[in-house]
């Protein structure tokens, strides 16, 4: 109340009043607005793998991976994977890729740093079968078991925390085994006899031959 107020206090007012009137003084309470942007932190993507697939040296590529899960909390898109072989990795091992069906993503190889790079905006189902179509192929290095580590990068730009990982054992090729059993008789000037009783051919790594051959080896004549 105005009875209560300090000698001087009346006079304070006015004048101060008076001031921010005339645009010579300011409020003595400014509110003022500070924009505060919060932006929400970005999840990294989880890839989880699994693979273990056995190559032969000279045979056919073998898929890396058997399965892939790939989680993202806040994309439904990814724009890149790339699967590396990161230990015991030899001249000659290729990872290469053909995209499956309407599947937009693309690779590229690069030998020296022995990484296939997978691009382009896709799903992360898409990205799990374009994954699961990496094949590895070999031509040295039997009985050395290749590490791979598979990441993965959202639409944002963020890579995956941890690598999905995956091992391939490389083995030499299997020699393929004839046993054979024959010994005709056969008397110059008669018919052609009847060379091999029978044959059985063994192969642990082939259903198919390419080619065999029958030699005379000991006292052949003209």
């Amino acid at each position: 109340s105005a009875q209560n107020d300090k000698p001087g206090d009346w006079l304070h007012d006015l004048t101060h009043g008076l001031a921010r009137s005339w645009g010579l003084a300011q409020p003595d309470d400014l509110t003022v607005t500070i924009p505060i942007a919060v932006h929400r932190p970005y999840a990294p993507p989880l890839v989880t793998t699994l693979g273990a697939p056995t190559f032969t040296i000279d045979g056919s590529p073998v898929t890396v991976l058997a399965s892939v899960t790939i989680t993202d909390l806040d994309s439904e898109t990814l724009s890149g994977a790339t699967v590396k072989i990161n230990t015991l990795g030899q001249a000659g091992d290729v990872l290469d890729y053909t995209a499956p069906q309407d599947n937009p993503i693309t690779a590229a190889w690069d030998s020296s740093s022995m990484t296939i790079t997978l691009s382009g905006a896709a799903t992360k189902a898409q990205y799990e079968e374009a994954l699961k179509a990496v094949t590895f192929t070999a031509t040295q290095g039997p009985g050395l078991v290749r590490g791979l580590l598979i990441d993965v990068t959202d639409e944002m730009g963020v890579q995956s925390l941890l690598p999905g990982i995956a091992l391939i054992n490389v083995n030499a090729p299997l020699i393929p085994l004839v046993s054979t059993l024959g010994a005709p008789n056969h008397v110059i000037g008669k018919a052609p006899v009847q060379l091999l009783g029978s044959v059985t051919v063994t192969d642990g790594d082939s259903d198919t031959m390419s080619g065999a051959t029958v030699k005379i080896n000991t006292f052949g004549q003209p």
